[in-house]
């Protein structure tokens, strides 16, 4: 009796006899839940090894590597997982993010206008789709989206801001100032739309008005960079070259790699008359922008990013 028990014990404990899929999946989803997601990984990849094409653990899997840094490996599970449930509105907003993160616009605006799709009531997904359709170049499809998302969220600031961003892009200031100002109306603390405001009431010499902008929208958050480069544009417009000197000085020690930021230095001790301190600045400039160069510079990080598809 004693040698049969022992054989059916090991026979139920073995990894053929008994699935341990269920019990896999629960402590991956429980360490996800308590935010261990690294910890999460072990049980949750043994789980996929026991259904390496079902939804539960590649999405589960994607969302904890995506909070471990692993983003592209997050994507890959995704991906397997959407064969699965085509249709899943959280895997697509995810996906469609990791996507956009990783520089794949073109996939992201597709997945998360599917998103949006299945989820109208939600504006999350049309504005990122918005975005992603900007990083593509598709400013046309971009305002769309944007224009769509306020006709379905009337009351939302983020989707008044964003039509004003993409009016701004395409060069319709007037129009882009009513969009903010909307955003405003509906969110008097919208720092972004604040900054927007301020960036172009400066572009039309309309200080007064930019400098009531920047109060508030640095009443709010004391730390914003946009609204305290604004504001040092601002400054060395109305030749308060001290002022400007002080808060460049500032911002270039939290980030001394900003070509622009030693630019408009070079340009406040030019005003001031320091010749040497102009010239410095305007060579850490420069040097900067070689960097830039040297690495690929801005426009070609944008071109190859603009319609790069996830595993090309």
């Amino acid at each position: 009796m004693g040698r049969c028990c022992l054989l059916l014990f090991v026979a139920y404990t073995t990894p053929w006899a008994q699935d341990l899929f269920p019990q896999d999946l629960s402590a991956g989803l429980k360490l996800i839940q308590a935010g261990r997601f690294h910890d999460a990984l072990e049980p949750l990849g043994r789980a996929l090894v026991s259904r390496p094409a079902a939804f539960e653990p590649n999405y589960l899997l994607g969302l904890a590597l995506s909070q471990d840094g692993r983003k592209v490996e997050a994507i890959r599970h995704l991906r397997v997982g959407q064969l699965a449930q085509p249709q899943h509105t959280g895997l697509l907003v995810m996906l469609g993010v990791l996507y956009l993160q990783e520089g794949y616009a073109l996939d992201a605006a597709e997945t998360l206008e599917a998103a949006g799709r299945k989820a109208p009531l939600d504006e999350k997904p049309a504005l990122l789709a918005a975005e992603a359709w900007h990083r593509c170049f598709r400013f046309d499809k971009a305002l769309a989206s944007a224009r769509d998302t306020t006709a379905r969220f009337p009351q939302s600031a983020d989707a008044k801001f964003r039509v004003g961003y993409e009016l701004e892009t395409a060069g319709r200031f007037d129009e882009a100032q009513s969009a903010f100002a909307n955003a405003v109306e509906l969110r008097p603390d919208f720092v972004e739309a604040r900054v927007a405001l301020a960036r172009l009431h400066l572009r039309f010499g309309r200080y007064e008005s930019a400098r009531q902008h920047l109060q508030v929208a640095l009443g709010a958050n004391s730390r914003h960079p946009q609204a305290r480069l604004e504001l040092v544009k601002l400054s060395a417009r109305r030749k308060e070259t001290v002022r400007a000197r002080q808060l460049l000085e500032g911002l270039i020690a939290e980030n001394d790699s900003e070509p622009e930021l030693h630019l408009l230095l070079s340009r406040v001790f030019q005003d001031e008359g320091n010749a040497a301190g102009s010239a410095r600045e305007r060579e850490r400039f420069q040097q900067l922008n070689r960097t830039e160069g040297a690495g690929g510079g801005m426009s070609g990080t944008v071109s190859s990013g603009k319609s790069r598809r996830f595993d090309e």
